[in-house]
C-alpha cells in the first residue's frame, strides 16, 4: 500500500510539472516571424491546445492585418513545430 501511494504521488508531481510548461522566448519568435507586432507573452493556457502539445503559451499581439488578437502558441518539446491559435480577435 505504501509503495502504491509513493508511485501515485510521484506521478502526480511529474504530471503537474510537465503540464505547466511555457516557452516565452520561442513563442515570441514564432509570433514575430509570422508578422505579429506588439507581442505580449503570457502564462500557461490549459485549454487552448491539443493534448499532443506540451508547451502552451498565451499571448496578446497585433496581427499582420493590424487587428488586436489574443491566443496561444502551441508546441511540442521534440520534433513538433509551433501552431498559433486564436482565442479572441478584436
Amino acid at each position: 500500500m505504501k509503495r502504491t501511494t509513493i508511485i501515485a504521488a510521484v506521478a502526480l508531481v511529474l504530471s503537474g510539472a510537465l503540464s505547466g510548461c511555457t516557452a516565452p522566448a520561442q513563442s515570441r519568435e514564432v509570433l514575430l516571424d509570422a508578422g505579429y507586432t506588439d507581442v505580449e507573452v503570457g502564462s500557461y493556457d490549459w485549454f487552448g491546445c491539443s493534448e499532443d502539445d506540451t508547451l502552451r503559451t498565451k499571448f496578446k499581439a497585433t496581427g499582420p492585418s493590424g487587428r488586436k488578437v489574443e491566443g496561444v502558441v502551441c508546441a511540442g518539446i521534440f520534433f513538433k513545430g509551433a501552431t498559433i491559435r486564436y482565442t479572441r480577435r478584436g
